[in-house]
């Protein structure tokens, strides 16, 4: 064979081997849904696209509702599938900072069943499993005056109806603010334990105010001794020279565990490519993709010990299914108390 024919065979074997990365670059990328910033959520799956091959088209959202109307919205009522016509693609995987992004997709029947390889790495708090699960997200801590509470503060809860706290000097926010904490924690307790907690804070004067803000202003100016708060305010207030001191709450065996409100990953019924989907889903929750958006700021906390450098917090140990019985038929009875329905009731 002459110099030409061997150049031929080898232009004709080069172009075998570049035509499956042609076609791969001409291939759909996979959609993902987010409500998180767009440029840190693309930093967290560049390593999932290096190392996959599989582009990654990202659809950022202003908020968690505008997301899931983009997946199904209502209409006559019921929840149909909301058509998309070249604004963007069909949701493939959805990635959320709302704790409650799985149920709600799980109410409008849009989401697609899947068992992900870290599924038993992830708390039970944190996922509803074959369905959707919960990734790092932000926590709720309890702090204290470090001038004003001697030794160890609150660990638990329940810790700030002690009689070592003094009347009127505990803030909470309004339960009507933070429903999954307070039912989740009836439903882990019992009405019992949690109604008359809730009964004695109202009877010892304790602040009820609106926000994580408003609670650890108060114990940073030392106005009051504790209060339950954001773990992103209880580090403010440290940063800014305060003297506090923080902790997530009920973290011992057999407690109920802490408030976390976990990003949320699952798949979307409207896929059109499923099977490339679960792999990033897959990597999604990761314990190597938890602590990278940890890393990137997507969260404050990490839900396993994967090395992030932020506290591993154990979120409350309890399904929103269980939340939401208990806020019906038992926490019902004293949630009035919190709004201008009663007229002793002086807070936020």
């Amino acid at each position: 064979m002459n110099a030409t024919g061997r150049m031929r065979r080898a232009l004709a074997a080069i172009v075998l081997l570049l035509i499956p990365l042609l076609l791969w670059g001409c291939a759909k990328p996979v959609t993902l849904y987010t409500d998180m910033d767009k440029y840190a959520v693309r930093k967290l799956i560049k390593p999932f696209m290096d190392k996959s091959g599989i582009s990654v088209y990202i659809v950022e959202f202003r908020g968690a509702n505008m997301l899931a109307d983009a997946i199904a919205s209502l209409k006559n009522g019921e929840y149909v599938k909301t058509e998309q016509k070249g604004l963007y693609n069909y949701a493939d995987v959805v990635f959320s900072s709302d704790i409650m992004m799985g149920e709600a997709l799980s109410t409008r029947k849009m989401l697609l069943p899947f068992a992900p390889d870290a599924a038993a790495s992830i708390p039970v708090g944190a996922k509803r499993d074959g369905w959707w699960y919960g990734v790092g997200g932000h926590a709720f801590v309890l702090m204290w005056n470090t001038d004003l509470v001697c030794g160890e503060g609150p660990q638990s809860l329940l810790d700030l109806a002690d009689e070592s706290l003094p009347e009127g000097s505990v803030a909470l926010i309004n339960p009507n603010y933070m429903l999954y904490y307070y039912s989740g924690a009836c439903a882990k307790l019992g009405a019992d334990t949690v109604v008359p907690f809730l009964q004695r804070m109202l009877d010892r004067s304790a602040h009820w105010l609106a926000t994580p803000e408003e609670t650890a202003a108060k114990v940073a100016g030392g106005s009051a001794y504790a209060c339950l708060t954001s773990l992103r305010d209880a580090l403010q207030a440290k940063a800014d020279g305060a003297p506090v001191a923080w902790a997530a709450p009920d973290q011992e065996e057999g407690q109920m565990g802490a408030y976390v409100l976990y990003n949320t990953v699952c798949l979307a019924a409207v896929s059109t490519m499923p099977e490339r989907g679960r792999q990033l889903a897959d990597y999604l929750l990761s314990p190597e993709a938890e602590k990278y958006a940890a890393e990137l700021g997507l969260s404050n906390v990490t839900l396993r010990d994967c090395g992030a450098g932020v506290p591993v917090v154990r979120p409350l140990e309890t399904s929103l299914e269980e939340s939401r019985k208990a806020m019906q038929e038992e926490l019902n009875v004293i949630l009035p108390y919190f709004t201008s329905a009663n007229p002793k009731y002086t807070g936020k």
